[in-house]
């Protein structure tokens, strides 16, 4: 605190066009603490903002606001629909796009910039595990392939690991509980 009170005194010495001293001051009168206090308090909530700043860059949803955390939650509600779906071999396609839906609309909620469902998972690579990237990223890809190939077929097998590469990157959006 005294050293900001120093900074201060020069401050004021020189735009008052007085010599700046270097001795200290002794005797502070009631508004010069306040002037002190209040720049302390300036710089104190800099450093929290700062602070606060690199908070909100890491991977868990701690210290969102409960409007974030409903919707997260309105999202984790359509899951159940996909695992119904995926049980049937003439929905099987469909629980794969559904799917892809909702981690798209996961990553709209976390701010994630892109145009389209790949330019955004490339955007959110830092938010998943190396791992459950590569396996989102997989599914992704065979969503597309549905999407856009006629006839395309999808087995039994290749929708549960998609679903599971899905279901992996919401637990760790805490879309799904």
């Amino acid at each position: 605190l005294s050293y900001t009170y120093r900074i201060y005194e020069i401050i004021r010495q020189s735009m008052a066009g007085g010599k700046v001293s270097n001795k200290r001051k002794t005797g502070r009168s009631e508004p010069e603490y306040l002037l002190v206090a209040g720049m302390a308090a300036v710089i104190f909530r800099f450093f929290r903002w700062l602070i606060g700043r690199f908070l909100r860059r890491s991977k868990t949803v701690t210290g969102k606001s409960t409007a974030f955390l409903e919707e997260l939650a309105i999202l984790g509600k359509h899951w159940p629909r996909v695992e119904q779906q995926l049980q049937s071999d003439t929905t099987r396609s469909l629980a794969i796009s559904e799917a892809d839906k909702i981690l798209d609309q996961a990553l709209r909620l976390y701010g994630v910039s892109g145009d389209s469902t790949g330019e955004r998972l490339q955007s959110a690579r830092n938010l998943f595990s190396k791992d459950v990237y590569e396996r989102i990223w997989s599914a992704h890809k065979l969503r597309n392939t549905v999407a856009h190939e006629v006839g395309a077929k999808v087995s039994a097998q290749e929708a549960k690991t998609a679903i599971a590469g899905f279901r992996l990157g919401l637990y760790q959006l805490k879309v799904l509980q």
